[in-house]
């Protein structure tokens, strides 16, 4: 039977190396980083690196990296750790920390027992952990975990070969939560007790049936697949609990143009809302990313979470009083004040969003704002089909 392997993925301070320990420690799992493996290629051209302060040793880190990945696939990495770990011992279990790319992600995937497993903590959180590494510099901290999260050229385009953590974390096959910072034992214990739990999951899929939550995230990924956007395929459905353990779907929605239109690959041959973000850019000599909103309502399309609003409205007959919205994206300004106002009491979501507008709204509503925690929709069938 192959061995189980695992990479590990999350942004400074999630807490990726704490569950690389835990699975070494519990479960004998041999835990290898990327990072060393880049850190060793560099030593054999500059032996004074570790003497190198922390901050030109991050960037030197990253820089060669994305060099390997370059010059030799963006899998390459992942490919290393995996020849490194099968020369210690070629059947205990291998965990992967510091995944960076999605080409490791599908260099680990290509293995029939090989699954990533996402770790994530608020950016308080994950500073406190951090600001000692970065002599308290919470400027350079962003300055690094942004590139972490999302590395561009200088033409404002993804990088291939660099650092893109957050699309890492959407391929993820488990999203986990480590927003505590271990102050009891107790709240340690419990951490370490849900991390092989989702590890027995993997050795023995069909073990349990998906929980609600679960089960709803990957129903509105699958609407998501209706979408014909160019940027972001987004799906959001909406349930009214039936009992304390079934909720009941009673609309569905995702992000597309309005009834009769043509998309925008069809009627401009690229997002509108692009071509609009750079005629602004343009004119006003300032990037998009300082603008509040960002230009939401240049957006053809209706939002998913509007889309599955508007289908109530259609049909008629179920007040959306009190129901939970599941999304695959945290909602947007615009779609959370259409959220407080149909009545909504939760929102389950997956992907962050970079609009902190929406927050602001739905907490002041009182809005339950839930993160999914759990099987993702890239491994459900596969973890819970049983034999």
């Amino acid at each position: 039977m192959e061995r189980l392997i695992i990479g590990i993925v999350g942004s400074f301070g999630s807490g990726c190396s704490t569950v690389s320990d835990i699975l070494n420690k519990k479960k004998g799992f041999i835990h290898i980083k990327v990072s060393d493996i880049i850190r060793d290629f560099i030593i054999r051209e500059e032996k004074k690196f570790d003497k190198l302060p922390k901050k030109e040793k991050r960037t030197k880190l990253q820089n060669y990296g994305n060099k390997l990945r370059k010059t030799n696939g963006t899998g390459y990495l992942a490919n290393i750790a995996i020849e490194q770990a099968t020369k210690i011992n070629n059947k205990r279990p291998i965990i992967i920390d510091c995944i960076k790319n999605p080409g490791e992600v599908e260099a680990i995937r290509k293995h029939s027992k090989g699954y990533v497993i996402a770790v994530n903590a608020p950016f308080s959180v994950r500073w406190e952990r951090c600001q000692n590494d970065y002599d308290g510099d919470q400027k350079q901290f962003k300055m690094d975990d942004e590139r972490d999260r999302k590395e561009k050229n200088q033409n404002g385009d993804i990088l291939k070969e660099g650092q893109e953590v957050q699309k890492c974390v959407d391929l993820a096959d488990i999203y986990i939560n480590n927003d505590k910072q271990f102050l009891t034992k107790r709240e340690k214990e419990e951490f370490i007790k849900k991390i092989l739990y989702y590890i027995y999951i993997l050795e023995n899929p069909g073990s349990r049936e998906p929980t609600i939550g679960e089960l709803m995230m990957n129903n509105a990924y699958c609407t998501s697949l209706l979408s014909k956007c160019l940027k972001r395929r987004v799906g959001a459905i909406i349930t009214l609990p039936q009992s304390s353990t079934e909720e009941c779907i009673i609309s569905s929605g995702y992000n597309t143009i309005p009834k009769g239109q043509r998309s925008c690959r069809e009627e401009h041959g690229k997002c509108y809302r692009e071509i609009c973000i750079k005629a602004f850019e343009h004119d006003n000599k300032i990037k998009i990313e300082n603008v509040p909103g960002r230009l939401l309502d240049r957006c053809r399309s209706l939002h998913a979470e509007e889309n599955a609003i508007l289908q109530m409205c259609r049909i008629g007959g179920t007040p959306l009083v009190g129901a939970t919205l599941y999304t695959t994206t945290f909602p947007c300004s615009l779609c959370a004040k259409k959220i407080v106002t149909a009545g909504l009491s939760r929102v389950v979501w997956q992907e962050p969003y970079p609009d902190i507008e929406s927050k602001k709204i739905l907490e002041s509503a009182e809005i339950g704002l839930i993160e999914f925690e759990g099987i993702k929709s890239n491994s459900f069938y596969k973890l819970f089909y049983k034999a």
